[in-house]
This record gives structure tokens, C-alpha cells and sequence, in this order.
């Protein structure tokens, strides 16, 4: 069925409605076996604010779409099929909203990414040899410092929001 997009009550002409188009997932959400994930809580992510250091330089991205990002499996696409009003039939090839499983499944994946871009920081961060004058040092264990400064970064990662931080140490 389609649905108006909500908090459009001051448009008078239906045509400027912007419209959502829900499908129930519920036989198949009863059927589904739960992926179990944790989903990362907002107020953890933004607890890094509370570092007690001198600055803090916050990069927040937003992944595009989301879950329209991830491709469903060709022999997956049944299992999400639906008909519109004339009968056709239709199968999503990326992630739509509502199976069970596709939030914790968004998730696990953002996490697996944000493992890659933790790795990957730290190996760009190795292969330079000084910034703005300063020698970079990168330890064994991955701590960085510029000069004599440590310096702590981060990434957390909130569904399909990406927070990337960095302090300086007092």
C-alpha cells in the first residue's frame, strides 16, 4: 500500500504528497529466525564528548540510503517478493525496511566496515613520516603520536550514522 509521508498536513494538493510505499513483512518476519546483534545505543556514541581534553574534532557521516546499500542474494529476492494492485509481481534487489533481520544485519555490517577503516587509518597514518613538521610514530599496539603528542581517535558507528573523532590529550 502507499502511505503520505508523515508531517505533511499543510499541503493542500495531493499531487505535492510525497508518498511511501509499505509492504508487510509479517508472514515472513514470523518465520524468520533472529539474528542476534547488538544495535549500538546513541548515548554511547556520543559519550567520547565527556574526554576531559582540551578540543575534540567531530566528523559525522551519514551512509546514503542506508539499507538500499546492501544487495538481497538472487535466491533471496523471493522471499521479499510482493504484488502491486495489478497483480504484478515484484522483488526488491537491495535491502528494504521491515524484514526482521534487516537492521542487525545493517549493523553488523557497518561494524565489520568500521573494522576496515580503523585497520586501514592506521596503516595510512604508518606510511607518513611527519605532518606539518611534526614526526609521526605509530606503535605496535596502534597508538599514534605527532611529535611528543598522543594522539586518540576513533570511530563509532550508530545504524547507518558514522561518527569519526579525534582528542588532544591535556
Amino acid at each position: 500500500m502507499l502511505v503520505a509521508k508523515p508531517h505533511q498536513k499543510y499541503i493542500k494538493d495531493i499531487d505535492n504528497f510525497v508518498w511511501i510505499m509499505c509492504v508487510s513483512y509479517r508472514k515472513l518476519n514470523a518465520i524468520t529466525k533472529p539474528f542476534e546483534f547488538p544495535i549500538p545505543r546513541c548515548d554511547d556514541a556520543i559519550a567520547i564528548i565527556d574526554t576531559g581534553s582540551q578540543y575534540i574534532w567531530i566528523i559525522s557521516l551519514d551512509a546514503r540510503q542506508g539499507y538500499h546499500q546492501v544487495t538481497v542474494r538472487k535466491i533471496d529476492r523471493e522471499k521479499l517478493a510482493f504484488f502491486s494492485p495489478d497483480d504484478w509481481k515484484y522483488t526488491f534487489k537491495v535491502m528494504p525496511f521491515g524484514p526482521t533481520n534487516a537492521p542487525v544485519f545493517y549493523s553488523a555490517m557497518m561494524k565489520n566496515m568500521k573494522y576496515e577503516w580503523d585497520g586501514l587509518f592506521i596503516e595510512k597514518l604508518r606510511e607518513l613520516s611527519s605532518i606539518g613538521g611534526e614526526t609521526v610514530f605509530t606503535s605496535a599496539t596502534t597508538e599514534v603520536y605527532i611529535g611528543n603528542k598522543k594522539i586518540v581517535s576513533g570511530t563509532k558507528i550508530i545504524i547507518d550514522d558514522i561518527l569519526l573523532w579525534t582528542v588532544n590529550e591535556p
